[in-house]
């Protein structure tokens, strides 16, 4: 009887985890470009890219895990993402670290609309001086989803709300709010395997 009771217990236990396997688990790899323009009347312009490959884990129909790690680069940075606080540098390189979860939402056969909820840090270093510029943002970016292929969906993402601190040198900005200015538009893509 106690073999029995291990045999029959053994086999729920087996049983449960094929069934839990048995639905799909899925994660991606892929990740996103961004660039943007600015001038200001009477100023050099600024010309920046973002180049940032993620990873996600989906946990559920609409839940998934996403990090990010990127580099940017940014030219004429005397105007930069600080506006008035110039650090006087004509190059700027960084990176950037992120992590959120994704809500997807209004799932159809072509795609679905999701928000990303998280934490991204960026660092920035000036070429022409010792002067580091930093970026904390947590918020919300909505996003949209197409699915070009069974695997391949390709992303949009515009605009944000939520909070930032930016510090350069010892210059420091903070902001709250929406944002929907083109700088924040980015395109990608995400291969599901």
């Amino acid at each position: 009887i106690m073999k029995m009771k291990f045999f029959l217990l053994a086999a729920m236990i087996f049983a449960g985890v094929s069934a839990s396997y048995a639905q799909e688990t899925t994660m991606w790899i892929g990740g996103s470009v961004g660039v943007w323009s600015s001038k200001v009347k009477g100023n050099d312009g600024t010309l920046s890219y973002k180049l940032e490959p993620e990873f996600g884990y989906v946990l559920n129909d609409h839940f998934s895990l996403v990090g990010s790690l990127g580099v940017m680069h940014s030219e004429n940075s005397g105007l930069a993402s600080l506006g008035t606080l110039d650090a006087g540098g004509n190059e700027a390189d960084g990176f950037t670290i992120g992590a959120s979860v994704r809500y997807s939402f209004l799932k159809g056969q072509f795609g679905y609309l999701f928000l990303d909820g998280g934490v991204n840090f960026s660092r920035l270093k000036y070429d022409s001086s010792d002067i580091k510029e930093s970026r904390v943002m947590v918020g919300i970016i909505p996003g949209v989803a197409i699915r070009a292929t069974k695997r391949i969906t390709l992303n949009a993402a515009l605009g944000a709300l939520g909070y930032s601190r930016y510090k350069r040198g010892s210059k420091t900005l903070s902001d709250f709010g929406l944002n929907l200015d083109l700088d924040t538009f980015e395109l990608g893509f995400n291969y599901t395997f």
